[in-house]
Formats: C-alpha cells, sequence, structure tokens
C-alpha cells in the first residue's frame, strides 16, 4: 500500500538544499519530470516523479479499476463509454499552491497525480484513474472559483477569448505504483458577455466547482461559439484520451478490469 509519509513523497528530493524550487525537466534522466507540489500537510514540499511510458506499461493487471473523483461528470462520462469501475473520493484537498514554474499542462498532470496518490492509500491493489482540469488562458491558470465573485472575475476574463481547457490524466497501479501520466488540450472560443448575460448565468450557480467558472453543459453552450479539440474534455473528461491509455494498461470498456486481457483498441 502506498501512504502518505515525508519520505515516500518527496523521494530523491527530500535531501536537496532547497527543494521548493522546481526543477527543469531538462535536467533529468529520459522523461522523469518532478514536480514540487504544496507546503502544506506538514511537509516542506511533496515531489511528484511521472515515470516514462515504458517504466508505466511494465504495471501488472490489477483487479479493479478505481475513479479517484468527486465529479459527477467524470463518473457519468465513463459510464456512457461503458468501463466498469468504483468511485473512491481523493481523501486529502488539492493543494492550494504549487509553486512557480509549473506550465498549466504540468499543473493538471501534478493534480491528477496528487488525487491518484491520496486514494492509493486506501487500498492495496487496483488501477486508479484520476484527472484534474485546468483552464488556461496566456499562461494565467483559471481552477474552480471560491466563490460567486470569484466566478465573475473568472468569467470577466475569459469572456470574448480563446483560452485552453486542460486536463491532466493519471493512471496508477496501487501494487507495483507503476504510473502513466497524460494530458489533453481543447480550444475554446468564448463570445463576449454582456454583465446582464454574466449576472444571469451567475443566478444559475452552474459556474460552482467548475475549472474556468462555466460548464458547457449547463449553460455555458450558450456562451461558446468554438471548440477545437475534445468536447468530452470540456464536459470534464477527454475520454478519447482516457481510452487510450486505459487501453495501453490492458483495460477496454464493457470489460471487467479483473478478466482476461484484451486487445488495445483505439476509439
Amino acid at each position: 500500500m502506498l501512504s502518505l509519509d515525508r519520505e515516500s513523497l518527496l523521494g530523491p528530493l527530500a535531501g536537496a538544499e532547497n527543494p521548493d524550487v522546481h526543477r527543469d525537466s531538462a535536467q533529468l534522466r529520459g522523461s522523469e519530470v518532478w514536480y514540487v507540489l504544496a507546503r502544506e500537510y506538514g511537509y516542506s514540499a511533496i515531489g511528484c516523479m511521472l515515470m516514462s511510458d515504458d517504466v508505466a506499461d511494465r504495471t501488472l493487471r490489477a483487479s479493479r479499476l478505481i475513479l479517484a473523483s468527486n465529479s459527477p461528470r467524470r463518473t457519468a462520462l465513463m459510464r456512457d463509454y461503458g468501463y466498469k469501475f468504483e468511485v473512491i473520493e481523493p481523501h486529502i484537498p488539492e493543494p492550494a499552491s504549487l509553486g512557480e514554474g509549473l506550465t498549466p499542462a504540468q499543473r493538471a498532470e501534478a493534480l491528477s497525480y496528487f488525487k491518484a496518490r491520496s486514494v492509493a492509500t486506501l487500498i492495496t491493489d487496483g488501477v486508479i484513474l484520476a484527472g484534474d482540469t485546468v483552464v488556461s488562458l496566456s499562461g494565467r491558470v483559471f481552477g474552480k472559483p471560491v466563490d460567486r465573485n470569484d466566478a465573475r472575475i473568472i468569467l470577466s476574463a475569459l469572456s470574448g477569448t480563446t483560452h485552453d481547457v486542460i486536463t491532466g490524466v493519471t493512471l496508477l497501479d496501487a501494487s507495483t505504483e507503476a504510473r502513466l501520466i497524460q494530458h489533453d488540450l481543447t480550444a475554446v472560443t468564448m463570445k463576449p458577455m454582456s454583465e446582464t448575460q454574466l449576472e444571469a448565468y451567475l443566478d444559475t450557480g452552474a459556474w460552482a466547482g467548475k475549472a474556468g467558472a462555466y460548464g458547457i453543459q449547463d449553460h455555458g453552450d450558450a456562451f461558446v461559439e468554438r471548440i477545437e479539440g475534445s468536447f468530452a474534455n470540456v464536459v470534464g473528461f477527454p475520454m478519447e484520451l482516457v481510452a487510450r491509455m486505459l487501453g495501453q494498461w490492458g483495460i477496454q470498456a464493457g470489460e471487467d478490469p479483473a478478466g482476461p486481457t484484451a486487445r488495445r483498441t483505439d476509439p
């Protein structure tokens, strides 16, 4: 079983003189990337190593698929695609700060890993699937609004722009610690919103719990002019990417993960 003790989370960064400084991936072997996540939970930093695909592919077949999420949209998308899974909500809040130096995509990937790792402390076996979505505009990252005023600020910034919806996706084998971490990006062009339209949307409450303060499936589509990329990503989970990643680990829609290994088939 994985743990959240200081050494297992910090890894080689634990002995660094300044572990709170992001390390450039170009200085590391292969495709290993270190993310310094947070200064919370009594630790000076949390290290997250994203393993290369060849390491992740050596995972053993797990007995079950677990969705680490409290998002009804992600649960619904997974069911719509025919996957058999159980849901375990991440039991530790997401870090409030990830420090400097992360791109929006790296942030999304790191947060998805953080969720998967927290669920891995609760189980001894199984493949954990986790995701985290952020919205990025010219390098500025928008997460979930904390209240109505925050939602107003976010939507005012996004109104009339083309911005990126980025979801980091992690697969983590709880027994072997093998992991596969990727992301998907969808460009969304939003129409300009008048003050009246903005306040009317805020009145619906549909902004709550959504990265970028809007849900394309909950009234937000009225303000979306164009989408380039995965529509499912904007809804909450890039199912095309998720299906490819699960297929890489031998998990197909409509199959029990504990059953015979299936051939990979991309959607």
